[in-house]
């Protein structure tokens, strides 16, 4: 019984791993760029959580410079607040808003989406018949 469910596991996996294909560069490309768009540093949820480390940061130096703690220090406030552990005090929990509700599929419909609209060929030539327009 074992060996069966071996052989018709093995078996399954060669069906699925010879429906894949050797992508295009230009397919490649897209899923990065989409993958980018959606949780990279081009997407929206990044540059909202960037923006709120930068207040944080340049609300650090004020409080630092007005209270002269960096008088003393080479560097000054820069110094301090660069290696400072304070915690922060803008909370960017609101940019979790932003964050894609499921990923996967998102990416996936943008992907089909960029495909068709910019007809990119998903396989390489060599595997034309699998190949999704």
């Amino acid at each position: 019984m074992k060996l069966l469910i071996a052989v018709s596991w093995a078996f399954a996996m060669n069906i699925v791993y010879a429906q894949e294909c050797e992508y295009t560069k230009e397919y490649s490309n897209l899923v990065e760029d989409v993958k980018e768009s959606l949780i990279g540093s081009k997407s929206e949820y990044f540059k909202c959580k960037e923006s709120i480390r930068v207040a944080n940061y340049w609300k650090a130096i004020a409080n630092c410079t007005k209270q002269g703690r960096g008088n003393s220090v080479a560097g000054g406030c820069y110094h301090i607040v660069g290696n400072s552990t304070e915690k922060n005090e803008i909370s960017n929990k609101h940019c979790d808003a932003l964050k894609p509700i499921d990923f996967e599929s998102t990416m996936y419909f943008n992907i089909k989406h960029q495909q068709r609209k910019y007809n990119i060929k998903k396989c390489k030539d060599n595997n034309q018949s699998q190949q999704e327009k």
